[in-house]
This record gives C-alpha cells, sequence and structure tokens, in this order.
C-alpha cells in the first residue's frame, strides 16, 4: 500500500520514509503507528515490499491494535509482531508463502486471526481464528479464541505463548506433537485437554503457565522434554502414564507442596529415583479410574509409615484441588436454597443455575436420567417403551407438580425453559473440556462464574451418542407443533444446540432457581 493509500484511510503521522525498507525487506517501523499499522506495498523507489523482517521495537511497545499486510508481501520471518502487546488482529493476504513459527508469539491481546481464503500455503480452516499450515498441518499461530480444527498434526513454537487471555484449550485427536513454547507464559491457562494419540511434548511446552491446576497425560505420550512444566506452581493434579521418558529437569522450579499423581507402579518408581524432592508429599494411585479404591494402592512407595494417615492424606490433597480448581473457574457457587447450591452468572433474567446435576452432587458426575413429566430415575432408559410412560397431558411448560426438580429439590428449584437454554447460550462463553476426568462443556458467564454440563461418562442416558461425548438436558418446555416432543440442550464435542426428543426418553436434569441473592 503507497503512502497516498494510508493517507486515503485516514492514517496520518507517518509515511513510507519511517519504514526502514531494503531491497524489498521491512526491517524497521514508524515510532507511534496509532490503532492500525499500515505496511507499505512499496518503497518510495517504487519496489514492492516482499518481506517482513521484525518491526521496531518502540513500535512493538505502542499501542496499535491491527495491522494491515499488503498483498505483495511472500515472507514474514519469525518474531516479527512478537511482543506487540495491543495487537488484536492479524489477516495473512493470498500473497504469503512463507510464515515463521512464533512470527506473533506475546501478543496477549491477539484475538482473531484469519488467512485469504486463495492462500495456497496456509489457511484458517472451520474458521479456527488461527494459521494452518497445509503442507505439515501444523498450527503456526492462534489465540484466546482459537478452536483448535480436527486435521492438525503438529501445534508449532510459541503457537499460544504468552496468550494472557486463554483459559481452556481442546486439542483434537489428530495432534501427534506439541511443540517447544507452545503454550509458554499462557498466565490463565487452567486446564488443558490433551488427547490420547499427543505422543511428544516439547520443551518449555507449559513453562510458566502459572495457573494450570490440572494435566491428563494418555497412554500415547512417550516423551515429556526438559523444562516442559517450569514454574507450573499450581500443578496439583497429573495423570502419568506408565512408559513415558520424562526429562529430569521437565518440573524444574515447580514449588515443594503436596500433589497427588495418577500413574502405575513402574512409573511410581521411575519418579521417586528421578524426582525425589518433587514426590516427597506425592500420592500415587495405580490407575486413574480408581482415585477413591484404596486396594489399588501401591503401599510400597509411601514414604510414611502410617496406611491411613496417607489414605487421609490422599483425599485432602484431592478434595483441596477440586476446591482450588472450583475456585479459580468460578463453579464453587454463589448460595444455596434448599440445600442445593446455585450459581449466578450474570443472566439478564437473573435466573440462577445449579452447580450439579439431579442424582448427584459434585460437578464432574452426570447424575440420573428421568423421562419428560415423570419424577422417578429411569432405570432402563435404553429400552423404556411407550406404555411404560405415564406422563400424559401437555401442559407448554410442566407444572410443579411434574417438574423432578421441583419434586426432589422443593419449591423455587425447575427445569429450565427452553427460553433459559437459549439465554444461557447466548450470554456465555463456552468450551469442551475435561474436569477431574469427566468430558463436558463449561458454560461462563461474563461476570467470571462457571458451570459444567458433563458428558455421558460410564452409560448411555439415551441413544443420541456414545459415552463421554454426549450429553442431553431436558428443558421444561413442550413442542407444541409436536406434542410427543419436548425441547432439550444437546452437546456433542463439536455442538451446542437446543433440539426436540421423545419425551419418554430418559435424559439429565440440570435444575434453575430464580432467588434473590
Amino acid at each position: 500500500m503507497a503512502y497516498r493509500e494510508i493517507q486515503d484511510l485516514g492514517i496520518y503521522g507517518y509515511d513510507v520514509d519511517d519504514f526502514e525498507i531494503k531491497d524489498g525487506v521491512v526491517l524497521g517501523s514508524p515510532f507511534d503507528p496509532g490503532d492500525t499499522l499500515v505496511i507499505p506495498d512499496k518503497d518510495n523507489e517504487g519496489n514492492p515490499v516482499i518481506e517482513i523482517k521484525e518491526l521496531d521495537p518502540n513500535t512493538k511497545s505502542r499501542g496499535f491494535k491491527a495491522v494491515v499486510i499488503p498483498d505483495t508481501v511472500k515472507k514474514i520471518e519469525k518474531e516479527a509482531f512478537n511482543g506487540c502487546k495491543n495487537l488484536a488482529e492479524i489477516h495473512i493476504p493470498a500473497s504469503v508463502e512463507s510464515i515463521a513459527e512464533g512470527f506473533a508469539s506475546w501478543c496477549p491481546s491477539l484475538k482473531k486471526i484469519t488467512v485469504d481464503s486463495a492462500n495456497k500455503y496456509y489457511d484458517s480452516r472451520n474458521n479456527c481464528n488461527a494459521i494452518v499450515c497445509k503442507k505439515n498441518n501444523t498450527l503456526i499461530q492462534g489465540c484466546c479464541n482459537t478452536v483448535i480444527p480436527e486435521g492438525v498434526e503438529v501445534v508449532g513454537k510459541k503457537a499460544f505463548g504468552g496468550q494472557d487471555n486463554l483459559k481452556f484449550i481442546a486439542i483434537p485427536n489428530s495432534v501427534k506433537k506439541i511443540s517447544d513454547f507452545a503454550f509458554s507464559l499462557c498466565n490463565n491457562l487452567i486446564n488443558i485437554l490433551i488427547p490420547e494419540g499427543v505422543v511428544e511434548i516439547g520443551e518449555y511446552a507449559f513453562d510458566n503457565c502459572t495457573s494450570l491446576v490440572s494435566i491428563y497425560l494418555p497412554d500415547s505420550v512417550k516423551t515429556v522434554a526438559t523444562h516442559a512444566f517450569e514454574k507450573c506452581d499450581e500443578l496439583v493434579f497429573m495423570r502419568i502414564p506408565s512408559d513415558v521418558e520424562i526429562d529430569k529437569d521437565a518440573f524444574f522450579y515447580v514449588s515443594d507442596r503436596q500433589r497427588l499423581i495418577l500413574t502405575d507402579r513402574k512409573m511410581a518408581a521411575k519418579l521417586i529415583n528421578k524426582f525425589p524432592d518433587f514426590t516427597e508429599n506425592a500420592f500415587f494411585r495405580l490407575t486413574y479410574e480408581n482415585i477413591t479404591d484404596s486396594s489399588c494402592c501401591n503401599y510400597d512407595f509411601f514414604k510414611a509409615n502410617d496406611i491411613i494417615e496417607q489414605e487421609e492424606q490422599s483425599k485432602k490433597i484431592y478434595e483441596n484441588f477440586k476446591d482450588s480448581l472450583m475456585k479459580k473457574l468460578g463453579l464453587n457457587g454463589t448460595g444455596e436454597h434448599n440445600g442445593h447450591v446455585y450459581v449466578d452468572l450474570g443472566l439478564p433474567s437473573g435466573t440462577k443455575w445449579a452447580t450439579y446435576n439431579i442424582g448427584t452432587s459434585t460437578f464432574e458426575e452426570i447424575g440420573d436420567c428421568f423421562a419428560w413429566g415423570e419424577t422417578e430415575v429411569c432405570e432402563n432408559v435404553d429400552d423404556l417403551e411407550d406404555d411404560n410412560y405415564m406422563y400424559e397431558d401437555n401442559p407448554s411448560v410442566l407444572p410443579a407438580s411434574a417438574d423432578v426438580a421441583s419434586v426432589k429439590w422443593g419449591e423455587g428449584w425447575r427445569m429450565p425453559t427452553k427460553g433459559e437454554f437459549e439465554e444461557l447460550i447466548n450470554n456465555c462463553t463456552y468450551k469442551w473440556t475435561e474436569m477431574l476426568g469427566a468430558k463436558g462443556w463449561l458454560f461462563t458467564g461474563t461476570n467470571g462464574n462457571s458451570i459444567f454440563l458433563p458428558a455421558y461418562e460410564t452409560k448411555e442416558c439415551c441413544d443420541l451418542g456414545p459415552a463421554g461425548f454426549y450429553g442431553t438436558y431436558w428443558s421444561s418446555s413442550l413442542n407444541t407443533a409436536e406434542p410427543n416432543c419436548a425441547w432439550y440442550l444437546y452437546l456433542s464435542e463439536n455442538n451446542v444446540d437446543i433440539s426436540e426428543y421423545l419425551r419418554v426418553r430418559g435424559l439429565l436434569i440440570r435444575p434453575v432457581c430464580s432467588i434473590n441473592e
């Protein structure tokens, strides 16, 4: 973009002479470009700008929020926009053929990333808010709003480095490698879902993730490199597979505090030999699933002699971890009604949502399933026949006598309406994640408080999908156009939707109340 065109955009205060351009390569930039940095397409002699090397440090420290890259540029070097603290938006034109990993790392305000659809080398597939190299399916650059698409095989070097606004990220099954510094200095990253398929975790991959409280490494992980979890001081809960190779400095500078490490006998011996200081107060279990089953304890590796003391210690560590996680996510509720905890999500209607489902008292468990309008648990929900379904009325909204939340939890509690599900979706951010081994959707309100809606874990509550990947929650609203169906919230790994389903089916219930705090 020539200087005159820059002026036409209403951007004043600098011109092409303020850029250092040599042989078509941008080597320096204006001291203060304003809100938008527009890189010229030609120098003063008419030669095209084809490469961006690195902006001037003074430019990076200024407050520009967007950058305009001309369609003459073919190459963007590493650290070209590194450290631009207020940069919020990047668009890659079709002309770009080469982008270095880490070119826009440590940009904590970055929220939007797009790639021209005509670019032959890179894309932002499925509006993922990231840059993906087509040739090797490596995610080059992400931001706090990135949804890593299926098909990505490598999370690139420094891809999310310094993304302070990133709190959760789900990695698809296609990813095999998390590269060096991939999530370094993501200070607010609390939870990350690493799927089966990831083989390698690189150097400093999660270093200085000072809010990270849990990490689950699947059996596919074979290598954890040096300093991978350096200075992750809040990390108290881990699952480590039995045959992974962990560098001796993987947990460098991690403070000595009690932790719960879930592993097996073989790995426990390795960890004690390799990290004597780190594991002094750790408590080992043989399997991730049997977290409260004392029969699977490997007492040979306990530092203390008193088995009962160790069992109590393990429970305390786990509860402390869970409490820490709930507080960080705003999951621990803002009040109680009739002995059940609710949370204020800051919704326009003032509706409060329960922090757990009917049939349980913990946010990560699914609870019980009920047919629409019935108040007794469906013991065999998949084989429920029409002649077993007793509720015959067709109210547009269930009355209290047929509302299982009102019946089970008392006056003031009820099932959410279709409109309240819509309000939840429209006024919260939500992400698929994993909490305490349970997969599901975390909904976060504008006030920072959250609820977690788990997917089916140990059984299928209906025939809509496999255990662990789908969640279905009844509303109290009838589909008046088809009264044999009612509205429900449908959750899957890739979708959140409100749809209709046969009333006879057994689905989960997450109650709501309208309580003035």
